[in-house]
């Protein structure tokens, strides 16, 4: 098998094309031979990100032949005008973090649809053999899954969780076990899963066990869109008979995201917030009422909002602890939180303003969603039961030498190595543990 890496027809950072093509070379392998071929006018640029190997002039249409998979790492959101073999494996790593778009670099171009290479759970139950076989959001009874094997390995529900980790339940009593829940932030949408803020804070904290004779595993539940609610629904089905010593629950952004907009009495006299699309569910199966508005006028208040989250926080607070485990609430942060931006940063937070100058609901909600989390950890700290980690006040005061984010929610692997840091110093603190 071949695999030939076709480099930017554009002139990138050097230093993403060294990470694009050192995530492809991970990524495939094993798989078989590599070479590496670029556009004429960007050959010069690109020869030294790959001097120990031969840089061949890319040909559209014919350097593809004799190739098994192709991978573009590119800025252009399709691959057209090309006529790949039958069985030929295509795939575009996007290598502008400004399209990201909450989405991981690689995405399968050829064929259209998973298989059984790309997600070897494609059949593993019901609910995979009736969903989708791209990318995205996956009909679940208890909350909708999100499945993106482009990101790398995947259980068979979509969690970045590569060990059978059942076994965990009967684990020695110097085996700590720490589940992280969440959403898209907890995942590490933009990291590899070896750069993921869990795999890093078990990386930190096993050199600190390890010379005491204890050993840890950190298991990543975060699931994107996920609001607390649906955090509590996965700890019940997946992680409760594991009996966690420690609980993270890496959130805020969605709970305010959604709580903004949710209906006004769920949120107000039942402290109930929920994905947005549950009221398009409602109405493209009963076709009564009007079509469900994505942003509203009005917002919910922001009291109410932070009622709610307090409460449903406390109540998987109260459900840890009655299985013996120890309920951290981290306060994930924003790009907005950050004082002095590094400047990718704020090319970010200008591409942001110039897309949302065209839309005044959407700004005003970006707007209301960026203050209500810079108020929220002061709001856990008076409530005063809950341990919690301010992520919003640590990155406001990380200096524009530091890229920590590549949107205005999602940390780059620098910035999910900060956050486990974080999370392993409040640890091992907590357990005298230097």
């Amino acid at each position: 098998m071949t695999i030939l890496i076709v480099l930017p027809e554009t002139d990138e950072d050097i230093e993403d094309v060294d990470r694009a093509i050192r995530l492809t070379v991970e990524r495939f392998n094993g798989y078989g031979e590599i070479t590496y071929s670029a556009p004429k006018k960007t050959l010069i640029r690109y020869a030294a990100v790959v001097r120990n190997y031969t840089l061949g002039v890319y040909v559209p249409g014919e350097s593809e032949a004799g190739h098994d998979t192709v991978v573009y790492i590119t800025e252009r959101q399709t691959i057209e005008e090309i006529e790949w073999s039958e069985g030929q494996r295509v795939y575009r790593y996007q290598i502008n973090r400004l399209n990201l778009s909450g989405r991981g670099p690689f995405h399968q171009v050829r064929p259209a649809e998973f298989d059984e290479i790309e997600h070897p759970h494609l059949n593993r139950h019901v609910f995979n053999r009736l969903g989708p076989k791209k990318w995205g959001f996956e009909n679940f009874p208890y909350g909708c899954l999100y499945m993106d094997p482009e990101s790398g390995p995947v259980d068979p529900f979509g969690f970045r969780i590569q060990e059978d980790y059942l076994p965990l339940a009967s684990r020695d009593k110097d085996h700590f076990l720490i589940a992280v829940f969440g959403g898209s932030a907890a995942f590490s949408v933009y990291c590899q899963i070896n750069e993921m803020f869990p795999a890093r804070l078990e990386h930190k904290l096993g050199l600190a066990l390890e010379r005491i004779g204890q050993r840890v595993t950190v298991l990543n539940f975060g699931m994107h869109d996920n609001v607390v609610m649906q955090e509590m629904m996965t700890y019940l089905l997946f992680a409760q008979q594991l009996r966690p010593d420690v609980v993270i629950s890496h959130s805020g952004h969605n709970d305010i995201w959604y709580g903004l907009r949710n209906d006004p009495y769920l949120v107000t006299h039942h402290n109930i917030i929920y994905q947005q699309h549950s009221e398009y569910w409602s109405y493209l199966l009963h076709q009564e009422g009007a079509v469900p508005e994505e942003i509203p006028a009005e917002f919910n208040l922001k009291q109410n909002i932070l009622a709610a989250m307090i409460a449903r926080h406390r109540q998987f607070q109260e459900i840890v602890e009655a299985g013996g485990g120890r309920f951290i609430w981290g306060v994930q942060p924003l790009l907005f939180d950050r004082k002095s931006p590094h400047p990718r940063e704020i090319e970010y937070l200008e591409d942001l303003t110039k897309f949302l100058s065209a839309d005044p609901r959407r700004r005003k909600m970006y707007n209301r969603v960026a203050s209500l989390i810079a108020e929220l950890p002061s709001r856990v700290d008076e409530d005063g039961d809950f341990e919690y980690v301010d992520f919003p006040s640590v990155f406001a005061d990380a200096g524009p030498g530091r890229e920590l984010m590549w949107d205005h929610v999602h940390a780059n692997p620098e910035g999910d190595d900060l956050i486990a840091r974080c999370y392993s110093e409040h640890l091992l603190a907590t357990w005298e543990i230097e």
